[in-house]
């Protein structure tokens, strides 16, 4: 699975997937809060970073799901 899952990382933006990487603690960042992450992404509005994060979840359902994946089975 983490074979796959910096596969499906890799398809999302920069944006995304530093927001992914950095919220989740992936590819080696320590977990940080929206506001650590939108400071260190220079995003000015928190809010700004959540949409991000919500937008990259949602892109990482579809490439699942496009790939035979189901969300819930891998998530339990």
């Amino acid at each position: 699975m983490q074979k796959n899952l910096g596969k499906w990382l890799d398809q999302l933006g920069e944006k995304h997937r530093e927001v992914i990487c950095r919220w989740y603690s992936l590819r080696g960042y320590d977990k940080a809060t929206l506001v650590e992450v939108a400071k260190e992404l220079r995003v000015t509005r928190e809010r700004r970073i959540r949409r991000i994060q919500m937008e990259a979840l949602r892109r990482l359902r579809d490439i699942l799901e496009k790939g035979g994946f189901s969300c819930s089975a891998i998530f339990r």
